[in-house]
């Protein structure tokens, strides 16, 4: 949920927690914090993530990186137990301003677009500290997005050309959810109708 990746540019598959159970740190070091545990089962907090992003890997150059693990970074005050009433847990969750994007609630085509060779560009600081807590940009998935972008675009620049050409919209282009590496080939694929348009 956090790469796009395909099996190949990530890995199989962790029910990561998106709030740690158990240890959480911040600059990858230990906080005095007991851990989410009382969202352990919640299903806004378990999603789908490759190992990569979410265990030590390398980084396919010469170095390893941590992976997501139990950084959780903050910009509020930090929850350390639970309100006694479970249905106050959410919105008393959201003071603590989490600066990692959430991928069920937060929309990453605000946050990254797309660079060249499959680099994803971040557009805020809680993109910036995605990326680099998830090491979005590492190298075997830049090469996977790049390999995407020139299997998956195919016909749909040429589409694009002809419909601004026709001033219709060529929103139906766009690649959905499911798709693989979506939010980068809808930013190059939006990258592209905006040098349509200004030349």
């Amino acid at each position: 949920m956090y790469c796009e990746g395909a099996y190949i540019a990530g890995s199989h598959n962790d029910a990561e927690h998106y709030r740690p159970k158990k240890a959480v740190t911040e600059g990858r070091s230990s906080i005095d914090h007991p851990g989410y545990y009382w969202l352990a089962y919640e299903w806004q907090n378990v999603l789908l993530s490759c190992q990569k992003c979410n265990e030590s890997h390398s980084n396919g150059t010469d170095g390893r990186h941590p992976g997501k693990l139990n950084e959780f970074p903050i910009g509020g005050s930090r929850v350390s137990e639970p309100h006694e009433n479970p249905e106050e847990w959410w919105s008393e969750l959201e003071a603590e301003n989490p600066l990692l994007l959430h991928p069920y609630f937060d929309y990453p085509e605000e946050h990254f677009r797309a660079g060249k060779h499959g680099l994803i560009i971040p557009l805020t600081e809680r993109g910036r500290i995605t990326r680099d807590v998830c090491d979005l940009n590492r190298l075997p998935l830049c090469e996977q997005r790049e390999l995407a972008e020139e299997r998956q675009l195919g016909f749909r620049p040429y589409s694009v050309m002809w419909r601004l050409l026709r001033e219709e919209p060529y929103e139906d282009l766009l690649f959905e959810e499911r798709d693989p590496f979506s939010v980068y080939l809808n930013s190059r694929l939006a990258d592209y109708a905006k040098a349509l348009l200004d030349v």
